[in-house]
């Protein structure tokens, strides 16, 4: 994932932007922090979406959750055990939305908007996960694995505002993954919303979209 973020801050160059603001959501947590920890003078503000960081190489330092809750690998399982379009969709469902009302209500509408997608044909039929997700699985299990100068251990060093974002009832990645940052950032703060699981972001659009307009100022 440190190479996703050089291949991003490279993009960046090439732009001639000097001064970003990055959001990561789940697997793009890992690759901003590493962005953000790589040029420091590059990233005026970092939000991480419902992500976490590596796995510690010690026990970390005092008010944070152990032993830690782990990733739901049951969840992911679920989804990559989809072979057609109805199954992913179910899958989807129940590993990625809250089971209240409202949670049932915003997949409906996330699921709608992506069959009226226009700008290329409709396909929702499940790509073959070797081809390349299968790289995307491996730089998951890096980031899980604890090593010496991973992602965990240079929390610490990140100076810029951080906004942490989580779904109260997130499965895929516990709610206490964003307290472990909250903890180890030393300027901070989490934002937690009721009713929500990993696609909180889809859950409260309007409320995340205010918090981060506030928070980029």
């Amino acid at each position: 994932m440190s190479d996703w973020a050089k291949d991003m801050l490279l993009f960046t160059e090439a732009l001639n932007i000097d001064k970003i603001d990055l959001l990561g959501f789940s697997i793009g947590g890992p690759p901003m922090l590493e962005a953000a920890l790589a040029a420091p003078h590059t990233v005026r503000k970092l939000v991480i979406a419902g992500s976490h960081a590596s796995a510690p190489t010690s026990k970390p330092p005092r008010g944070i959750v152990w032993p830690r809750e782990p990733i739901g690998e049951g969840a992911l399982i679920k989804l990559a055990a989809a072979t057609d379009v109805e199954g992913s969709r179910k899958a989807l469902r129940e590993t990625c939305f809250s089971t209240s009302e409202q949670g049932k209500a915003a997949f409906d509408r996330y699921w709608t908007r992506l069959e009226q997608r226009i700008i290329e044909p409709l396909h929702l039929n499940l790509q073959h996960m070797y081809s390349g997700g299968d790289r995307q699985v491996a730089a998951g299990n890096l980031v899980n694995t604890p090593a010496s100068g991973g992602l965990f251990d240079r929390l610490g060093q990140l100076r810029m505002p951080v906004l942490l974002l989580h779904g109260r009832d997130d499965t895929v990645v516990p709610a206490s993954r964003g307290w472990e940052l909250l903890q180890l950032i030393e300027d901070a703060q989490l934002k937690v919303y009721p009713q929500s699981a990993h696609s909180f972001l889809f859950e409260h659009p309007l409320r995340v979209a205010e918090d981060i307009n506030e928070f980029l100022g």
